[in-house]
């Protein structure tokens, strides 16, 4: 998910050290985000040059460690420090910490209940290899509704999550302790590279004539959300988005035919809103959780009064049924 910003101005090259607030001036989004992206550097920075590439403490030494037999794994409480971001593991049979004055798990975590997996964790035939994932994840009021201000309806803020999970891989006889991540092959990294361009904006000065290449002319920002959605060793399919591709609600239902669903709300005004034409991703928490893209659907028609968006072409039998929706804050479609 991601959340509703002016824009991303954050370089790491610009070596900034903090942010400094004037008197009298406008409070923006971009100058606390950046203040955000800036000490998140230097943590990340810092832990690395301390602890190294991944390390567990000596005041969680059993962080993360695999256990039990293959059909029944379970994951060490505690924490661990992965490429400068710290995953924590809170266990199960919580029990109050003084130090750190919160409840802590007394036992391991069951590897097919971790908190951001994805159910059962499938165990192939030979050679395993298990690993854990740590990577950065955006929560917005849709994932999380305690984020909404009760006061003023309304959410202000979104939040960074570290996200873990433990996962397994089937290897070859030839892969032993010594082999390089990137040459076993889920681990090699991508050559593949996107590179993008700007139009610069015409120099013709009579305001009636604005030529088809002549670039965006607006005042305010407009922070362009770009993806890849699927790729093949040959091709890959990209999808962007203006403001951040922060324009999403809840789906409530699924209606007959799989080709309509009912939302929380189809749009805030007239522009950062659901329309006929847009193309839209519909999306859910565990699909993320296993690297899987969202489906991509053409909208045909919105009815503002019955809060609902139709679609071009119906949604997949395999993946949705006619009705109500289960889980509520799971299923969100992006404009």
């Amino acid at each position: 998910m991601s959340g509703d910003y002016s824009r991303k101005r954050f370089n790491p090259g610009k070596h900034y050290l903090g942010v400094l607030r004037q008197q009298g001036r406008v409070d923006l989004d971009a100058d606390w985000n950046e203040y955000v992206d800036l000490q998140d550097r230097r943590w990340r920075a810092g832990t690395v040059d301390l602890i190294g590439r991944c390390g567990v403490s000596s005041e969680t030494p059993e962080g993360f460690k695999i256990q039990g037999p293959l059909a029944d794994l379970v994951v060490g409480q505690g924490r661990i420090y992965v490429d400068g971001l710290v995953a924590e593991n809170h266990g199960v049979n919580p029990q109050f910490d003084s130090t750190l004055e919160e409840n802590y798990g007394a036992a391991p975590t069951p590897v097919n209940g971790q908190p951001y997996g994805t159910g059962t964790v499938e165990v192939p035939e030979g050679r395993l290899l298990v690993y854990l994932d740590v990577w950065r994840r955006e929560v917005t009021h849709l994932q999380e509704p305690q984020l909404v201000e009760s006061a003023l309806n309304v959410d202000t803020t979104t939040r960074y999550q570290t996200a873990w999970q433990v996962k397994v891989l089937g290897i070859g006889a030839d892969v032993t302790c010594e082999t390089e991540l990137v040459d076993i092959g889920d681990f090699a990294p991508s050559t593949a590279r996107l590179t993008t361009t700007t139009v610069a904006v015409t120099t013709d000065t009579d305001p009636c004539l604005v030529p088809p290449t002549g670039g965006y002319r607006g005042l305010e920002n407009h922070l362009y959300r770009v993806e890849v959605h699927s790729a093949s060793a040959t091709e890959a399919a990209i999808k962007w988005s203006r403001e951040n591709a922060h324009v999403s609600t809840n789906v409530l239902q699924i209606l007959s035919g799989l080709g309509a669903v009912r939302v929380v709300s189809v749009g805030r005004d007239e522009v950062l809103r659901f329309k006929a034409g847009d193309w839209v991703e519909i999306t859910k928490d565990p699909w993320e959780f296993e690297g899987r893209a969202g489906i991509m659907r053409k909208v045909l028609a919105v009815d503002d009064t019955g809060q609902t968006v139709t679609f071009t072409e119906a949604l997949p039998a395999s993946d949705f049924q006619v009705g109500a929706v289960a889980a509520l804050e799971h299923w969100r479609p992006l404009r």
